[in-house]
């Protein structure tokens, strides 16, 4: 696209995001609590409008217009970007923001400020000499401004304000300054974060020509003078619009008279991370395109090209993702995935949950929040273990036994997510299965499955260190279940990233791996009725280990240890009988 073609973007910086607004469109791009961007986009006139003459076009006029028409347009956006600023900060909780006090806080500031540089200005140079109030007018409100700017840039709250406007700067810079149809962020990492059109600027075209009138405007007369220099104001405005319009038009070589002005900047703009120009970017690409749709199978062309050619990648994780983003089954989004199309929200939350998955090793599971295990469905996060397939083994082992036995209240140690216990609830005629867990988020995860499940007739959830709140209450038990921690501390680096991002809490077994074996073992007695069992899930290659562990208890025998699909000791089952 030629640069001369391209329309001409503007922008407002806000405290969680950024606005960018072109003659046809507006976007609001944001980063949510989850840490996906989202682009809210309005059309503001038709594109077929472009070449036709419109108020815009008459000089003046269509600066003051200007300025309204964006306070009008962004209060929305101010109030909601000020109110999430507050409730994000404790300090000023207790405070509300609605769209009476932002439009009444604007009107106080901009009074306060009439009374700062026009006002106390002239009225207080009445005790001075004619010839010299002009002077002394214009001294004091070069003096007031410099004030105001020392006071703007010390603020603390307006740090992060200041650096989404740095990356507005850089992102409309590489918009108009290179010629490029798809800007990546190297592109706008290398930007200025000063542009020619600032309002900072037109803020400073608009104070010289404050002064200018100051100067003009005999004071003779001070109230009449006062009152012609605020009915002067939108002219000063309009006029400051037509300045910053001329010097952008100039070639490179003489817009250089426009930097003056842009030392503003330095105070009202900071260089930004690359969260905020990633907001930036996604603003851009909302505002200049009018249609951001693309088909799926186009956007899993682009996703992979240009973000995994040196990574490993199951293309059924990605069918997974955008299944769980477009809320349909897998097996229909592989039949349509050349016609299914991607608004772009969905593309921005993809690139999110992509990334996370690829760039940073997060599992599938925490991304979807999904696991299926033993037929039902489980919610699941970075709190708790993954549920494997393996687990299933120790279900079935259970079920059975306690079909056998007629066993009818059991205790899930260790129970991570719950599915262990839920899914024994779930397909066994057991009375009431007691889930327990030392951590607080295990805790919450397994409540919240019980309840997906509908399964609170049959099952509780306890905080417990292993038995220790049991044996506390004289509970008693006539099976255990669980499914430990088992890998040696020294396996743990060993391991795959992905499993890496899994609770330590949940992999780390200790030395030998068997630190939970061993304390279980040793207080289950106190818990179990006589007569009972306990049913561990175990490591690959840990089936000695448990068995030794076991002979060294008088009242434990091992009856029996079941292989997994690998062919690998996955189960083992423990009988408790007094002798």
């Amino acid at each position: 696209m030629n640069k001369k073609k391209r329309e001409k973007i503007g922008g407002m910086a806000l405290f969680n995001g950024l606005l960018l607004r072109n003659k046809f469109r507006e976007a609001v791009a944001q980063r949510q609590d989850t840490g996906e961007i989202t682009v809210s986009i309005d059309n503001i006139y038709s594109d077929n409008d472009e070449d036709k003459f419109t108020i815009y076009d008459i000089p003046i006029i269509r600066g003051i217009i200007s300025i309204i028409n964006t306070i009008k347009l962004s209060i929305p956006h101010i109030t909601n970007s000020v109110t999430e600023f507050i409730q994000n900060n404790k300090k000023y909780k207790e405070v509300e923001i609605g769209k009476f006090e932002l439009i009444s806080g604007f009107t106080i500031t901009a009074i306060i400020l009439l009374l700062l540089f026009i006002g106390i200005p002239n009225f207080t140079s009445s005790m001075l000499a004619i010839n010299i109030r002009n002077f002394y007018q214009a001294s004091i409100k070069i003096i007031l401004f410099f004030i105001y700017l020392c006071i703007f840039s010390n603020i603390s709250a307006l740090k992060e304000l200041f650096k989404y406007h740095g990356a507005e700067h850089k992102v409309v810079n590489a918009y108009e300054k290179l010629n490029k149809k798809k800007i990546s962020l190297e592109d706008v990492k290398k930007m200025s974060r000063f542009h020619i059109r600032c309002s900072g600027n037109l803020i400073v075209y608009f104070f010289l020509i404050i002064i200018l009138i100051t100067f003009i405007i005999p004071s003779n007369n001070l109230l009449f003078k006062t009152i012609i220099e605020i009915v002067l104001l939108p002219f000063s405005f309009g006029l400051a619009y037509e300045i910053i319009m001329f010097i952008d038009m100039l070639p490179n070589g003489l817009n250089i008279i426009g930097y003056p002005a842009m030392l503003i900047q330095f105070i009202t703009t900071r260089e930004p991370e690359d969260d905020k120009l990633e907001i930036a970017l996604a603003a851009l690409k909302g505002c200049i395109n009018k249609d951001n749709s693309l088909i799926a199978k186009k956007y899993i062309d682009n996703f992979i090209n240009k973000n995994l050619n040196n990574i490993k990648y199951d293309i059924k994780d990605i069918l997974r993702i955008i299944s769980f983003v477009k809320n349909v089954k897998v097996e229909e989004l592989f039949i349509n995935l050349e016609n299914l199309s991607l608004e772009y929200n969905e593309q921005l939350k993809l690139d999110y949950l992509l990334k996370k998955m690829y760039i940073e090793n997060i599992p599938l599971q925490y991304i979807t929040n999904i696991q299926v295990f033993f037929n039902e469905k489980y919610y699941v996060d970075e709190r708790v273990l993954i549920p494997r397939p393996d687990s299933e083994i120790l279900v079935e082992t259970a079920i059975r036994y306690i079909e056998k036995y007629n066993i009818k209240n059991i205790l899930d140690v260790c129970t991570g997510s719950g599915c262990i216990g839920i899914s024994i609830a779930k397909n066994s005629t057991v009375d009431e299965v007691t889930l327990s867990d030392i951590s607080d988020g295990a805790i919450d995860v397994a409540t919240k499955n019980i309840n997906i499940n509908n399964i609170s007739k049959k099952c509780t959830v306890l905080k417990s260190d292993l038995l220790e709140t049991f044996i506390k209450n004289n509970v008693k038990f006539n099976m255990i279940v669980s499914n430990p921690p088992y890998i040696p501390t020294k396996d743990i680096a060993k391991l795959d990233k992905e499993v890496q991002k899994e609770p330590l809490i949940a992999l780390d077994g200790g030395n030998d791996g068997m630190d939970i074996y061993r304390r279980i073992l040793n207080d289950a007695w106190k818990v179990l009725n006589n007569d009972s069992y306990i049913i561990f899930e175990i490591g690959y290659d840990e089936q000695d280990k448990i068995a030794n562990i076991i002979k060294s208890y008088n009242d434990y025998t091992l009856l029996e240890s079941i292989k997994d699909l690998g062919g690998n000791d996955r189960v083992v089952v423990c009988h408790f009988l007094k002798k």
